[in-house]
Parts: C-alpha cells; sequence; structure tokens
C-alpha cells in the first residue's frame, strides 16, 4: 500500500489517530532537553543531529505510519544565520 505524506497534522488529529490504531510510530527529533519539557508517551526520540545512526531501527518500522515530531530551529544558532 501507498501512503501519501502529509504536510502537517495537528496534536487532536494524531490523538484521535492513536485512540482508533494504535499501530502508529511517532519520532520525536527533539534534543533530550526539548523532550523533557514534554514528553509524549510512546514516541521514540531520535535527535536530529543523531539520525543516522537510528536508521537500522527506523527501517525495521518503514510499514508503520510515521507521526514526526520536530523542533523549531533557533535561527540566532544556525550555520547559515
Amino acid at each position: 500500500m501507498t501512503r501519501t505524506p502529509t504536510a502537517g497534522v495537528d496534536a487532536r488529529a494524531v490523538a484521535d489517530r492513536l485512540r482508533h490504531d494504535g499501530d502508529v510510530r511517532i519520532v520525536d527529533d527533539r534534543t533530550p532537553a526539548e523532550c523533557e519539557s514534554a514528553l509524549i508517551p510512546g514516541s521514540y526520540n531520535v535527535p536530529l543531529d543523531t539520525l543516522a545512526g537510528h536508521a537500522e531501527e527506523l527501517r525495521r518500522h518503514v510499514d508503520q505510519p510515521v507521526v514526526l515530531v520536530a523542533g523549531l530551529i533557533d535561527a540566532s544558532t544556525s550555520r547559515d544565520a
């Protein structure tokens, strides 16, 4: 089955999906410090700068729908700033 990526989804839609179909992988790319402020139960924390090191783990779940929780980028610390 081919899945179409969704550009964005709100928290309520994700919560509804989890209630009706628990087979959803939540990948949280925030830093551990960011996750401490708002932990998402059942999420898999993969800080963006360590993503390559988690490739094999993520491949094992490629058939599951995935919700990516992205942290905010501080423009003042960006390399391009």
